[in-house]
């Protein structure tokens, strides 16, 4: 479960913990690139963005928003 934080709003989301990314490299040859962890989840959210998905699109219920201050109550306790 990951936590995006927006200047106002926050919301959880899930991601795949490890993903098989294939693609054309600049001298046209296939590659291919596994990643896990921190690196995961930026292509995943990366390859979002080429493919038009906004990160709120992603949220995995609309109970997983709240505002920012709402979270950092929630954090402290």
């Amino acid at each position: 479960m990951t936590v995006s934080a927006f200047p106002i709003y926050s919301f959880e989301f899930s991601r795949a913990a490890q993903v098989r990314v294939e693609y054309i490299d600049e001298g046209g040859k296939r590659q291919t690139l596994e990643a896990k962890g921190d690196l995961s989840e930026l292509l995943q959210h990366e390859i979002d963005h080429l493919d038009g998905i906004l990160a709120v699109q992603r949220a995995i219920s609309p109970r997983a928003f709240s505002t920012r201050a709402e979270w950092m109550n929630l954090e402290r306790r």
